[in-house]
């Protein structure tokens, strides 16, 4: 019988950059040690879309981002689009709730 481990070893989720804690099994995790309100070079992006893309949802805690900022770090992974009911026009990049 040939000795096949069932899961990566431990260290293949290693992170250099930041820290990634789950949060809810296979669901959600805190990332932690960058700072998103300003930019961030590639190399750490990369890792943040790599615990994006493993635990499905990501939570950045402590953050104090303006608009424009958010707005930069949300179009590192996506180009806004515009479905539904509202039109190109109507559709902002940010939209306050109270």
């Amino acid at each position: 019988m040939s000795s096949v481990p069932l899961h990566a070893p431990s260290n293949a989720n290693a992170y250099d950059r930041i820290s990634v804690s789950p949060l809810a099994g296979a669901l959600g995790a805190e990332i932690g040690g960058v700072d998103i309100s300003r930019p961030v070079d590639s190399a750490t992006f990369a890792e943040i879309r790599r615990a994006w893309d493993e635990h499905l949802v990501v939570f950045f805690r402590g953050q104090s981002l303006d608009d424009d900022a958010l707005v930069a770090f949300g179009r590192r992974f996506a180009r806004k689009s515009v479905r539904g009911r509202l039109t190109a026009k109507q559709a902002t990049d940010t939209v306050a709730i109270s």
